[in-house]
């Protein structure tokens, strides 16, 4: 690797640069806007540095931001890290800013709620780089809306995480603010390991809560995860049951998708695999009318059960899985799943 960076002029390198700080995986589109180049002239040159450096190779077309362009991705994580660190703050703040605002014009451009949902998240990162917290925190608050107008709760709830973790605003409204921040605190709970503490608190919020239908349901989701955390699956399964017949009307693809990824938790700790993976695929098929984090979750189990099987295709599933959630911030399922890829 030594060798190959010795061999590129600063101009390769910076040009390498700009590709890292879009991410392990840039593209044309990308690119092309940065050097202020059109696009092929830009693939034209990163074919020619793929083949000079061995740095980044071709993935081929991709669909990515709504447009379909030649995407890279560097083949081994030291030459990005390299890259990453090459450009002086004054650049990499520049570059950032620059790759933040043709995100957000592709937002406006396209009045695809879809789309828009996808790019937020990401348009946020770069603003948080570029030094800009107070932009990235109104690309989430504006997210939040935009989730729960979609009716997909899970962004809603990242989004106003992700707000409150580069500022603490006023951004829901009491009654929002009240059922997710309860939420909130029963997650906590539960990521920390405190079972018992995160089960008396989610009872206490389906207790109180007097917010809309999807509220309620995603609050048992959650509730029903612990339950399958202490071994109460009997229990859960009949709570999954009942939850599934009760959400038959509305259809809605971001529950349905949730409730099948539950039960697929259920069947692979009853070690029923088959059913697991039945209802995986379910989970799949409706998340992709659903959210992100809906794909991410079921991608997420769907690698973890190739993985028992030792599948040919387990660990392209699992580091699919692992690079989305630690793209959606979802730092505990993305060790999970590399550490699930070293076994």
């Amino acid at each position: 690797m030594q060798d190959a960076l010795a061999g590129l002029d600063d101009e390769s390198k910076l040009v390498l640069a700009l590709c890292a700080a879009e991410g392990m995986t840039c593209t044309v589109f990308i690119v092309a806007k940065l050097l202020e180049s059109d696009p092929v002239t830009t693939v034209r040159r990163l074919r020619v540095l793929a083949q000079r450096s061995g740095a980044i190779r071709s993935l081929g077309m991709r669909r990515l931001y709504g447009v379909e362009t030649t995407a890279y991705s560097f083949t081994h994580a030291g030459y990005y890290r390299y890259f990453v660190e090459y450009l002086e703050h004054e650049e990499r703040v520049e570059v950032h800013a620059r790759i933040a605002a043709v995100l957000e014009e592709r937002m406006r451009a396209y009045s695809d709620e879809a789309l828009s949902e996808q790019l937020a998240p990401i348009v946020a990162a770069h603003l948080l780089e570029a030094g800009n917290d107070a932009a990235a925190r109104q690309v989430y608050q504006q997210l939040y809306h935009m989730a729960l107008d979609a009716g997909h709760p899970l962004v809603a709830e990242f989004a106003r995480h992700a707000a409150g973790e580069t500022e603490q605003s006023d951004v829901l409204l009491d009654g929002e603010k009240d059922f997710y921040n309860v939420l909130s605190t029963v997650v906590e709970h539960w990521y920390a390991g405190h079972l018992l503490e995160a089960r008396h608190a989610a009872d206490e919020l389906l207790r109180d809560c007097a917010g809309c239908p999807e509220e309620r349901l995603l609050g048992e989701l959650v509730r029903i995860r612990i339950m399958l955390d202490l071994g109460e699956t009997t229990d859960a399964r009949k709570r999954l049951a009942s939850l599934s017949i009760e959400d038959t009307s509305n259809a809605q693809h971001e529950l349905q998708s949730l409730i099948a990824a539950m039960n697929t938790v259920a069947d692979s700790l009853e070690g029923n695999t088959t059913h697991a993976w039945e209802h995986a695929v379910k989970s799949a098929v409706h998340a992709r009318a659903a959210s992100m984090h809906a794909r991410c979750l079921a991608l997420a189990n769907i690698g973890l059960i190739l993985g028992h099987y030792d599948h040919v295709r387990s660990r392209l599933a699992l580091r699919g899985a692992e690079q989305l959630s630690s793209a959606l911030g979802f730092g505990a399922l993305a060790t999970q799943l590399r550490q699930a890829q070293l076994r």
